[in-house]
């Protein structure tokens, strides 16, 4: 939890500062690896092939 928090204000701090704007809104969007396909493969076995 604690990553989770930072991550929302480093990018709150980020936002403000280039957008200038008060209220920034951060939503974290998991995403279990099998529903995840990058380029032609499943997130789940492009992790599994780096685990052997």
């Amino acid at each position: 939890m604690e990553i989770k928090r930072n991550l929302v204000k480093r990018i709150t701090e980020v936002v403000r500062e280039i957008y200038k704007v008060h209220h920034v809104s951060v939503i974290i969007h998991e995403a279990d690896s099998e529903n995840v396909g990058v380029d032609d493969e499943l997130l789940s076995d492009i992790i599994a092939k780096r685990r052997k």
